[in-house]
């Protein structure tokens, strides 16, 4: 299916972008979560520790360098995330930036991006990103095609 296909399908107009937060979902707030690309077309996901003041990176790639390149691509998010917090009475004045090293490394260039869903979506329910590895990614890379491909956008 083509992009011009899927959007055919999907009734925008259905789709209500400013349905409220889950209060379930709300009500354990302490982390924000976010996929990040660089500028290399390298995929990483951030944990935003509010209690903690650290954003935590999760980078399966352990070849790629941390200190310089991914500080770069973060610090625009050091500045903006306390301004937005603060809207909120949440007073955050820095954030540090600590990269997690206990997960595992992946196996080709290509994985990146489905690395960084799964560590979201383990982190997002309370399970170890440590528990996202090579073994599941087959499985989890045609999970995701299938459930891009047959999303219902209008609920």
């Amino acid at each position: 299916m083509t992009e011009g296909q899927w959007r055919k399908n999907v009734d925008a107009t259905t789709f209500d972008l400013f349905r409220e937060v889950d209060p379930i979902k709300d009500k354990e707030f302490s982390a924000w979560y976010n996929q990040l690309g660089d500028s290399h077309s390298h995929w990483f996901a951030v944990e935003v520790d509010i209690a903690k003041s650290t954003m935590f990176i999760y980078n399966p790639d352990k070849s790629y360098s941390m200190d310089d390149q991914i500080k770069a691509d973060l610090k625009p998010m050091t500045t903006i995330l306390p301004m937005l917090l603060k809207k909120i009475n949440i007073v955050i004045v820095t954030l540090a930036i600590e990269r997690i090293t206990t997960t595992s490394k992946q196996s080709n260039s290509s994985d990146c991006g489905v690395y960084a869903i799964k560590y979201i979506e383990f982190l997002s329910i309370s399970r170890q990103a440590e528990l996202v590895n090579i073994f599941h990614m087959p499985k989890w890379r045609r999970k995701l095609a299938v459930e891009l491909y047959t999303l219902d956008c209008t609920t």
